[in-house]
């Protein structure tokens, strides 16, 4: 697992904004599968993100 704290590296969460076509948000969670985004939530939406089925 990474955590990456964006708020320091503004250039780095343009790329995952462009690379993954996710709409950047913070507190954000973004689930990363063979190279895709499949999943993303942010603020509430983490709690209810269901992380088992990525597991």
């Amino acid at each position: 697992m990474l955590v990456f704290y964006l708020l320091n590296h503004r250039d780095v969460s343009n790329a995952i904004v462009e690379r993954f076509h996710v709409v950047h948000q913070s507190p954000q969670l973004i689930i990363i599968k063979d190279g895709k985004a499949v999943a993303d939530a942010s603020h509430e939406g983490i709690n209810a993100l269901q992380l088992s089925k990525f597991l």
